[in-house]
């Protein structure tokens, strides 16, 4: 049966070619869709890492170049009395310093080649201590950051369960310095991992895991962001007017500062927004395509149904039934069908071995390739209706006409 429809097949190559072109495009296109709905969708069931509700965001901008020494010390003493006054404040059950909060668009991003030869990238912000509460993350191991690790001469980190794998396998990281190489040797002794948490996904729910850590924030150092943000927790929604009341007062403390203040709610509904809008575009668009090679799909199978009507008429003629016939029009399609997608596998297993997508795993591009390949067979045996159904209402007579 199969070698009869080959040659079927064989004999319109043109035409069928055109349709496996069709298909193939729409493979890809389904791919690509099914592929973005599986990685968006396991990363929206995961654990984010933290907790957003009841939290806000201080964002500060210091008056004065911390660049001077004067200045900086000064900015500091009223950077820990803008922290003092916030752990102070009603209905506040915890704050801290940050240099990058979630939802927030920078993250510092730090690639080092290991002793084994490995290069692994991190996500690292600096944090005070307190920040562990105010986002309610569990430890899986080992401790936070306390207010006396400032007095240490070293730099403690707390690193996530992704980046503990990629640093020491399924060894226990705590009291550990990070396995970098040699030429990272001096600052390697610089860092020693006091804590583990599970996995932070700072970019919130449709973002993937990434290997993060956190180190203490060094007021009195160099970097950039010290003096950036504050983070608190409140024991609940807080009544009117909180923001008011509490930038009001840091005016006082800071009056040359500047005070910004968001909830972390919408700042993760803004960070949303942003993503799920050219995702729904992209789903718009291939909504789009697929309509039209469904409907091109009908229209290259009525077509061929309509110039094959002696065929039709002569097998109706020799004692075929309608579903012999009904069976035929569909196989023939879901043999082309399966030629579009033998070539669509080939193009997207090479997707992975370029490196163009880094999150096309083995096991994305696998739930892609099946679910792809289960949307076309659907698509193809439903565009078949119509024509299969055109092909038994030939009537044997109709054969008459071309002898």
């Amino acid at each position: 049966m199969i070698r009869h429809l080959l040659k079927l097949v064989w004999r319109r190559k043109r035409v069928h070619g055109l349709l496996v072109v069709e298909i193939f495009a729409s493979f890809l296109v389904l791919f690509g869709v099914a592929s973005a709905g599986i990685y968006f969708g396991g990363n929206w069931v995961r654990p984010l890492g933290f907790d957003w509700r009841n939290v806000w965001v201080l964002d500060l901008v210091p008056d004065g170049s911390a660049d001077d020494p004067e200045v900086a010390a000064r900015q500091g003493r009223e950077y820990l009395a803008l922290l003092s006054e916030l752990r102070a404040s009603p209905g506040v059950v915890a704050a801290a310093g940050a240099s990058s909060t979630p939802y927030h668009q920078s993250t510092w991003v730090w690639t080092n080649d290991l002793a084994s030869g490995a290069s692994v990238e991190m996500h690292l912000s600096a944090v005070g201590d307190g920040f562990f509460d105010v986002l309610s993350i569990p430890l899986v191991a080992g401790r936070a950051f306390a207010p006396d690790d400032a007095a240490l001469d070293w730099i403690p980190l707390v690193i996530d369960r992704e980046l503990a794998a990629a640093w020491f396998g399924d060894e226990d990281p705590i009291g550990k310095n990070p396995p970098w190489g040699d030429d990272d040797a001096e600052e390697r002794q610089r860092y020693r991992v006091v804590g583990l948490i599970d996995d932070y996904r700072k970019d919130g729910e449709l973002a993937g895991a990434t290997n993060f850590a956190f180190r203490l924030l060094d007021i009195e150092g160099s970097d950039p962001d010290r003096f950036s943000q504050l983070v608190l927790r409140t024991a609940a929604t807080p009544p009117p007017g909180f923001e008011e009341e509490l930038l009001e007062r840091f005016r006082r403390l800071a009056p040359g500062w500047s005070f910004d203040i968001h909830s972390l709610a919408d700042m993760r509904s803004e960070r949303l927004r942003l993503r799920l809008a050219p995702l729904g575009a992209c789903v718009v668009v291939a909504g789009f395509l697929l309509l039209m090679v469904a409907l091109g799909l009908v229209g290259v199978m009525w077509q061929n149904v309509t110039q094959r009507t002696r065929e039709i008429g002569l097998r109706r003629a020799t004692g075929a039934s309608a579903s012999a016939i009904r069976r035929q029009v569909l196989l023939e399609m879901l043999l082309m069908a399966g030629f579009g997608v033998a070539i669509g596998v080939t193009v997207v297993l090479q997707l992975p071995i370029l490196g163009w997508f880094p999150a096309l795993d083995g096991g994305l591009v696998s739930s892609g390739l099946v679910a792809a390949t289960l949307l076309i067979a659907a698509l193809t045996v439903l565009c078949g209706v119509y024509p299969s159904r055109l092909a038994t209402a030939v009537h044997p007579a109709e054969a008459l006409h071309y002898e």
